[in-house]
């Protein structure tokens, strides 16, 4: 998703964050673990960030502040600030990876709180 370089990158949902780090293909990036309905495993990847606000094993909540929005790691195909969403449901392989669109709210409010 295209972003603003530096923009704010806020939780969706309350959550620990499992991986927090920088590698050479998504470059700095955040993932956020959590438990949704019927207890499965819902983990949310945001890649190529230009800060990194969280560290490995800290809770972020909704609406909260974590990251800022960059073109770090390979981005070669978008060299333009943007975030890389990729979510994952009950594991951590190719196999479990669902559109992250089905977890995210569509409207904020005026504090960067999701809307039901």
């Amino acid at each position: 998703m295209m972003a603003i370089y530096g923009g704010r990158v806020v939780a969706t949902q309350f959550g620990y964050a499992p991986g927090a780090q920088g590698d050479n293909g998504y470059g700095n990036f955040i993932e956020i673990a959590t438990v949704i309905e019927g207890g499965q495993t819902l983990r949310i990847k945001y890649a190529h960030l230009d800060g990194v606000g969280v560290k490995i094993g800290e809770h972020v909540s909704s609406g909260e502040v974590f990251g800022t929005a960059g073109a770090t790691g390979n981005a070669y195909n978008v060299p333009n600030p943007h975030i890389h969403v990729r979510a994952r449901l009950n594991g951590n392989n190719a196999a479990s990876n669902v559109d992250p669109e089905n977890y995210m709210p569509t409207q904020f409010n005026d504090d960067g709180q999701p809307e039901e």
